[in-house]
């Protein structure tokens, strides 16, 4: 089915990058530990523009839109779904994707007016890091709700997502405070509303249903 084909091919991106690049991607999961290894990576590279950050935040981004499909799937009634299957997936993955890129044009944007381009740089590299480890250690976790009826897996997984969101958010924050032309409170403003708002419209969707 669908959900086969879109798990095996999320595995063989994993399988390549392992293969391909296996230093690169332990430097990654060491820098979700330890802020020092983001500047080797600064240092080797340019995170943003590699080919396995792409590939790796597509696994992201499949991940999480499969969790909120089986979520969806899992609590909302069939009949009160605008869509089902393979079509419901792919409008999430759609909405999904394009948050994202909304999202990155954004920070460019103030970036650049505020003449924070570094600050921003910095804030995409540790997003970047933060979206490639989810998406690895989110995919297991989904696989099995997949295809175990049992909710368990599914807060499992929710779980996953929502501490290292939590985490993300702080390491950001920390970011933040290295620029001082700007108050605690609007760094703290800007980051809600960047990272916190659309997860709040989306459980506040959900909680509708």
């Amino acid at each position: 089915d669908w959900v086969a084909g879109i798990l095996i091919l999320c595995l063989l991106i994993l399988a390549v990058i392992q293969v391909t690049v296996p230093r690169r991607l332990q430097q990654v999961f060491r820098s979700v530990a330890l802020p020092y290894y983001v500047n080797q990576l600064e240092r080797e590279g340019n995170l943003l523009s590699e080919r396995m950050s792409f590939s790796l935040g597509f696994v992201y981004l499949t991940s999480l839109s499969l969790l909120l499909y089986r979520i969806a799937v899992y609590f909302v009634p069939g009949r009160e779904l605008p869509f089902s299957g393979w079509v419901l997936f792919m409008v999430i993955l759609g909405i999904c994707i394009m948050l994202y890129v909304l999202k990155i044009l954004a920070m460019q944007f103030t970036g650049t007016v505020f003449k924070t381009t570094r600050l921003v740089h910095d804030y995409l590299v540790n997003n970047m890091i933060f979206n490639v480890v989810t998406g690895i250690i989110l995919f297991p976790a989904v696989m099995v709700s997949l295809y175990i009826n049992d909710p368990v897996y599914i807060w499992i997984s929710c779980g996953i997502v929502t501490i290292l969101l939590v985490y993300r958010f702080i390491r950001g924050f920390i970011i933040g405070l290295s620029n001082t032309k700007y108050s605690v409170f609007y760094l703290f403003l800007y980051l809600c509303t960047l990272e916190i708002l659309p997860l709040l419209l989306i459980y506040k969707a959900v909680i509708q249903h």
